[in-house]
């Protein structure tokens, strides 16, 4: 899909990965960032950010983050079908 993610200790969904030429290259979400909300309903944990984008597939997805710099922003994102969705191990930091 172009975005891995991880949780930290403190259960918080950190960006971790954006791949080039992927749905989320130039959204604006950066390695770093928090993601908050997935279509204005908070986000409490991995499996529930990957069920929302797996089910938003072929649709725009609007996601809100927590940057680096503690300003919010919000972002609509595309998700192309045929990518996929990848899930990866929850990380504590």
């Amino acid at each position: 899909m172009g975005m891995r993610a991880a949780e930290s200790a403190d259960g918080e969904i950190v960006v971790t990965e954006i791949q080039v030429n992927s749905a989320f290259a130039h959204s604006g979400i950066n390695p770093g960032d928090v993601v908050i909300a997935l279509n204005h309903s908070a986000v409490s944990g991995l499996d529930q950010l990957w069920s929302v984008l797996e089910a938003a597939l072929s649709s725009t997805v609007l996601i809100t983050v927590r940057q680096q710099d503690g300003e919010l922003g919000s972002t609509q994102v595309l998700l192309p079908k045929g990518e996929g969705v990848r899930r990866i191990d929850r990380v504590k930091e």
